[in-house]
């Protein structure tokens, strides 16, 4: 294959953010990674004895909601682009519903990507954190819930098990979603 370099041809900068969805088509096993996890699960019909489960990680599903978006309309002019928060991005163990308010923006400044303001893009990057507490603390509740709606709808890993409780022989079928499910 040869390329050939045309001098005349001429690339306009982009007016929209696009989104760009990819699928990757490469299994568990094709990486050479063991593919089954061994879990130990409550089970559901007595809520006090454990279970082992052997489950194969190459059947679990990533799932994505349809009215996922990452770009939130603050107003007519100004829009944020949200990325998807790291492991590094919040203490995994922390429950959401008991952060405080503090922590709640620290943890959603670090997940703001850029601030499109009309034609002009800003990386959040370029601005402190101090800069980037007082736009948050500017922005009103409707845009917090389009955030927490972002937070909600996010892609997650989700699969059903069966389990069987050792004691009373009794089968369960239990939802794993998120990381934490998993690996946790």
């Amino acid at each position: 294959m040869s390329t050939e370099i045309k001098e005349d041809v001429k690339v306009a900068e982009p007016k929209q953010k696009i989104q760009v969805d990819l699928e990757v088509d490469t299994s568990i096993k094709d990486l050479g990674v063991n593919p089954y996890a061994k879990l130990k699960l409550l089970c559901p019909d007595d809520k006090e004895t454990y279970a082992n489960v052997e489950l194969d990680l190459s059947k679990v599903n990533v799932e994505v909601d349809d009215k996922h978006t990452n770009t939130i309309e603050v107003n007519d002019k100004i829009k944020m682009v949200l990325a998807y928060p790291t492991i590094d991005s919040f203490d995994p163990n922390t429950d959401a519903k008991t952060l405080k308010t503090q922590q709640l923006f620290d943890v959603i400044g670090n997940v703001v990507y850029e601030i499109y303001e009309g034609e002009t893009v800003h990386k959040a990057s370029d601005y402190t954190k101090e800069e980037m507490q007082t736009f948050l603390e500017s922005l009103s509740t409707d845009v917090f819930v389009k955030i927490q709606d972002f937070f909600n709808t996010m892609p997650r890993l989700q699969h059903e098990v069966e389990v069987e409780n050792p004691k009373t022989k009794v089968k369960s079928k239990i939802m794993l979603s998120g990381l934490q499910s998993f690996f946790g």
